[in-house]
Parts: structure tokens; sequence; C-alpha cells
């Protein structure tokens, strides 16, 4: 981990896990006109803390690595054992593909793979 500043930014992201298990994810989204979706509450919350965080790896080249992010976030057992680069690098493909792929960080939680992540974040930064 880079500095205390992302260690913060990391920790206040993993803060976001118990609104985000009692969230519908059905509200998390809503349309904002064509086929895009907007984000709402504490899914908004954490799209923003994520930008305004140290917390994205900013020299990843997340498209490359989907693949690899698609086997992972289909395994709970997987993220549970997870090192801190990979789960940035999770977050980082997650938060990114929203821009390209709106509702992809609800159908996350809606999937539990997101809420995974929070999960063992918050362990890897206590």
């Amino acid at each position: 981990m880079n500095d205390e500043h992302t260690l913060e930014a990391l920790r206040r992201m993993a803060a976001m896990l118990p609104a985000l298990e009692k969230a519908d994810p059905d509200a998390l989204t809503s349309y904002s006109g064509g086929a895009a979706l907007s984000l709402e509450g504490p899914l908004q919350e954490f799209h923003g803390l994520a930008y305004r965080g140290d917390a994205l790896l900013c020299d990843f080249n997340w498209g490359a690595w989907q693949d690899e992010a698609r086997r992972i976030l289909a395994s709970p057992e997987t993220i549970a054992l997870a090192d801190m680069q990979t789960i940035r690098q999770l977050l980082t493909t997650l938060v990114r593909a929203e821009k390209f792929a709106s509702g992809a960080l609800a159908e996350a939680v809606r999937d539990k793979s997101l809420l995974n992540i929070l999960r063992r974040l918050g362990e890897l930064t206590k």
C-alpha cells in the first residue's frame, strides 16, 4: 500500500459494506434517460469515494484484466483469500466498468461480489 492516505481511502470504502448489505439492489440505480443508469444512495456514495481517494489503481490496465476479474468474482472463496493488490484490482475493474456498462456496480451488489470484496478489504485494512 502506498501511504496512509490510500489506507484511509480504502477503509472508507470498506466501511460502506453495512449500507450496501442493507440496500435493495433494485433501488441502487435509476434511469437517467436513454440507456444510462444513475447510481443512487449508498452505491452513489461508494462510487464517489472510489474516485475521491487513492483507492483505485491508476496505472492498471483493468480492461485487459477483465477475464481474470470475472473468474475471481465468480468465486467468493477466492475473494476471501485475495491479497490487497488483487482486491484493489477488482475494485478498479468494477468501478471503471461502471462508466462503460452502467449498472455494473449494482449487479456486483446483487450477486454479492462487491460485498465480498468490501468484506475482504475490511479485513486487510484493520
